[in-house]
């Protein structure tokens, strides 16, 4: 070997046992705690009045480049209860294991890109985020994890317990690292899916029975913030469910504004159960050509949101933490005739 191929070896072998040691002392000497710490203390700082708090027990290392976190629980404040409603009690998403891991060779050239994955009950997440471009990019593929374990959706399905399997893809962009600017496709399905428990009150008035809703199957697409819902259904003996929409994305994401149209149509077999569901419902006569109302319709909201099918369509509109539920035409429904325009009439240019 000549002297200069023996000089440039040497140099080389000095900076990577230099790089060696320290990777290794850092390992070993990493503040764990102080680390644990100030995570759950930003992100809680960042967080604003009925947004979610993270507590963690414990923190580890994981490989070389990541950090493992046992005990994540994620809690949100009860509901405000109605007036003379029982109070409603917190929420939380408890998840066993979450492992971090950063790339190295992307620190190298100044991109943060993180791989991660989580235990879910029964199910799993994994995904990727990198902020390369001055952007950020997200890549989540759920697979089998079970509804109970993300109370979050109590809150979309009107306090309504949920059972089932959740799982799919989500792969956004979000320019300027915006959620209001996000592009990219969501697809999503819940295997199983049961609406009701048969004990839960819904606003402290009735009992929703366990109502099986099938396979639901959710397809949406983003461009600038808005995302679209291009498919939303599903069909189960108890019950079939539709809506159309779109939500419009804010930061942060609970902010974020709904205005979607809902229709439940609940089947003959469901409406006949037994006598709680004919209570709820209401009893047909000997022909089944007629129904006389039940508790739903002691509703006046309920009352006006059912069709003339028997189904029940409904408006949900504002932010996803805390949205409105109001009567609606039924996908699809021509225009109510008090609204037409008369015949003749001038037209806008």
């Amino acid at each position: 070997m000549s002297p200069l191929l023996r000089r440039l070896a040497k140099g080389v072998g000095y900076t990577l046992g230099y790089v060696l040691v320290l990777v290794v002392c850092t390992y070993l000497t990493l503040p764990l705690e102080r680390v644990r710490s100030r995570l759950v203390a930003e992100f809680n700082a960042n967080q604003g009045e009925g947004d979610g708090r993270l507590e963690v027990a414990s923190l580890g290392t994981y490989r070389v480049s990541g950090l493992r976190a046992e005990g994540v629980k994620l809690s949100w404040p009860a509901p405000a209860a109605s007036d003379g409603a029982k109070a409603p009690k917190p929420r939380a998403l408890e998840i066993e294991e979450v492992r971090v891991r950063a790339a190295i060779l992307g620190l190298l050239v100044g991109t943060l890109e993180l791989s991660f994955d989580a235990r879910l009950g029964a199910g799993e997440l994994t995904g990727m985020t990198s902020d390369a471009g001055g952007g950020r990019a997200v890549k989540l593929e759920l697979r089998a994890v079970p509804l109970g374990d993300v109370p979050a959706l109590e809150n979309v399905a009107a306090g309504i317990p949920i059972r089932g399997t959740l799982s799919g893809t989500v792969d956004l962009r979000f320019p300027e690292q915006k959620l209001a600017k996000a592009e990219g496709e969501v697809k999503l399905a819940i295997q199983g899916l049961i609406l009701g428990d048969g004990k839960t009150k819904v606003k402290d008035t009735m009992v929703v029975p366990a109502v099986a809703a099938g396979d639901l199957e959710l397809e949406a697409s983003a461009t600038d913030g808005r995302l679209t819902i291009t498919k939303l259904a599903s069909q189960g003996k108890d019950l079939s469910l539709s809506a159309e929409g779109k939500v419009r994305l804010r930061d942060p994401f609970a902010s974020s504004l709904a205005e979607l149209t809902l229709v439940l149509t609940p089947s003959a077999a469901l409406m006949d159960r037994d006598e709680k569901t004919q209570a709820l419902f209401g009893t047909a006569t000997a022909g089944g050509t007629q129904r006389f109302g039940g508790l739903l319709d002691l509703d006046p909201k309920v009352k006006r949101a059912k069709r003339p099918d028997g189904g029940y369509a409904f408006r949900l509109t504002g932010p996803l933490s805390k949205p409105v539920f109001e009567p609606a035409p039924a996908i699809g429904a021509a225009p109510s005739p008090a609204r037409r325009a008369p015949l003749g009439a001038a037209r806008a240019p």
